[in-house]
């Protein structure tokens, strides 16, 4: 049997210590290791879902817009160019079927009526039309006036000016500068009038003003119907 003396032991005891020490303290280094991984993990999963969540509600989005209109895009665009040509085409008899082309008899704008007379490429041959319709007294009385507010704010940029009124409908278009300054909205008040604009550029390059004036006994009450 092997005698220690007290020096021994208590070498004996700090070096039991000290292993153990080590023992436990790496355990815990791989514990607190362990958990950052598990925590990156779950991060990253997190991330993963919200960019599936995105995808979903994107496509929903999509889906939406495609069920909001539930009429094939053909049928629509044949519509609209069916529209333009009818404008184009159409021989106005008189005064008041101009009038009954873009107003019910509420009072009520025909919306289709409208934006295909200003969107239509052959606007110069719906201006034609307009001005082969027999005139009536407001017809005279409302080219008058337009005439008379066009020579008054004219600017140097404008240019190419053709204008009818037929009823309570004027027909116009004009030339000018892409950044011209004239005031459309100072020449509608020649009457009372709903304003209807559409610029664009034509064969040429040259930017151009289709528009249209409705005679109305109250401009801010604009309403709009199919047709």
């Amino acid at each position: 049997m092997v005698k220690l003396n007290g020096f021994t032991v208590l070498i004996l005891i700090a070096i039991s210590s000290l292993i153990t020490y080590l023992v436990t303290s790496s355990s815990n280094n791989s514990e607190v290791t362990a958990t950052v991984i598990e925590s990156q993990v779950n991060s990253d999963s997190n991330k993963e879902v919200i960019s599936t969540n995105n995808k979903d509600i994107h496509q929903s989005t999509i889906q939406v817009k495609q069920l909001a209109s539930s009429e094939p895009e053909g049928n629509k665009v044949s519509e609209e160019q069916g529209q333009q040509t009818n404008l184009a085409d159409r021989h106005f008899s008189s005064s008041e079927s101009v009038t009954n082309s873009f107003i019910t008899d509420n009072g009520q704008i025909k919306q289709q009526s409208v934006f295909g007379a200003i969107t239509i490429p052959e606007f110069h041959d719906f201006l034609n039309n307009v001005r082969g319709a027999e005139e009536n007294d407001n017809s005279i009385v409302r080219e008058v006036k337009l005439l008379e507010m066009l020579s008054q704010i004219r600017t140097n940029d404008v240019y190419a000016e053709d204008f009818a009124c037929r009823g309570k409908v004027c027909a116009m278009s004009f030339h000018h500068e892409a950044n011209s300054d004239f005031d459309l909205d100072k020449l509608s008040t020649f009457d009372e009038n709903y304003l209807f604009t559409n610029t664009s550029k034509d064969e040429s390059g040259s930017t151009v003003t289709r528009v249209l004036f409705i005679q109305t006994d109250n401009p801010s009450q604009l309403v709009f119907t199919n047709g």
